[in-house]
């Protein structure tokens, strides 16, 4: 079975995952839209010639087309998404899902309406890595966790009309790298948080551009965890537990795990892949769409939902809200 693609957005990021799917068996890449004179064609001649779209809703349209990623920015994912869903599409978003908790739930909702497949693209969640440290934990290789640790912190200069610093695009640090720490510690509790503290700076755009986020479990569970887009980190995930500790050496690209136990040798486990990274989350979804499943159990809508509300709260204490909520 072929699933046919159609991307929304032909930026950088689209173009990453248009290369994940060439390799892909049973992915075909058949449209492709952007908005901006000429950037479509551009696109699509690098990727086999797909039909090259100026609008989207021809895109959606098109019936070839059955699932429709869509790679535009944040403020975008909504109107796209219910755009697609409204002409019979599966859709892969890219995250955040939306920019609050009440637009995700209309999405969902109309997804559910009409037995469509919808999933929020956090590609983290898929690597193979990501998913040996979750066998690892629930396994109790290093005993009971009580402590998660993890920043995702990357150098950007300011440019006020940057996706990380434009409000009207939903910028700041937390909705674009903050939810890969929280997806993180989210993957190693399998629960959110009872309660928590956060601080954020706010920088001249009116967004965070650095913030913080300590979380508080059932049974005194802890993540301490962080982001910003004005500082570099090495991106180290670590979980800690009663008989030893896990670190996962970038866990934006994890490709390798570090297993302390006081039961055992130390491990180090190589779980190389594609260091674009995109494909393993597209399997995801043709497996899904194969199997008449309308919600990918390792990404199911409960899980964005929550995790929107949670950052909605975050945003919340800083008194940060984006003009186009």
């Amino acid at each position: 079975m072929v699933i046919r693609w159609g991307i929304i957005g032909c930026g950088n990021i689209s173009e990453q995952f248009a290369t994940c799917l060439e390799p892909l068996e049973k992915a075909e890449l058949v449209a492709v839209a952007s908005q901006t004179p000429g950037k479509a064609e551009q696109f699509a001649s690098k990727f086999g010639h797909p039909k090259a779209y100026t609008s989207y809703q021809d895109l959606v349209k098109d019936t070839q087309v059955d699932v429709v990623y869509i790679g535009t920015t944040h403020n975008f994912h909504h109107d796209h998404t219910m755009l697609a869903l409204n002409n019979e599409k599966h859709v892969l978003c890219e995250k955040p899902i939306s920019l609050n908790a009440r637009l995700a739930q209309e999405m969902f909702d109309l997804a559910g309406n009409r037995n469509l497949f919808l999933m929020e693209a956090v590609w983290t969640r898929f690597h193979p890595a990501t998913l040996k440290m979750v066998e690892l934990v629930k396994a109790g290789t290093i005993g009971e966790v009580f402590t998660v640790q993890a920043d995702f912190s990357i150098i950007r200069a300011f440019d006020p009309k940057h996706r990380l610093y434009n409000p009207e695009l939903g910028g700041g640090a937390l909705l674009d790298l903050g939810i890969y720490p929280l997806t993180f510690a989210h993957l190693v509790y399998e629960e959110f948080p009872k309660s928590f503290k956060t601080s954020a700076v706010l920088g001249k755009s009116g967004v965070d551009e650095t913030s913080a986020y300590l979380l508080e479990y059932e049974g005194g569970k802890t993540a301490v965890l962080s982001s910003s887009c004005r500082s570099s980190s090495p991106h180290l995930g670590l979980v800690i537990g009663s008989k030893g500790y896990m670190s996962v050496h970038d866990f934006f690209h994890p490709q390798e795990l570090f297993i302390r136990s006081l039961d055992s040798d130390e491990q180090h486990l190589k779980l190389p892949y594609d260091l674009l990274g995109y494909g393993p989350e597209a399997e995801e979804v043709m497996r899904c769409l194969e199997a008449g499943l309308l919600e990918s159990p390792l990404m199911p809508r409960a899980t964005s939902i929550e995790m929107m509300k949670l950052m909605d709260s975050f945003r919340a204490e800083w008194g940060m809200k984006y003009p186009n909520e």
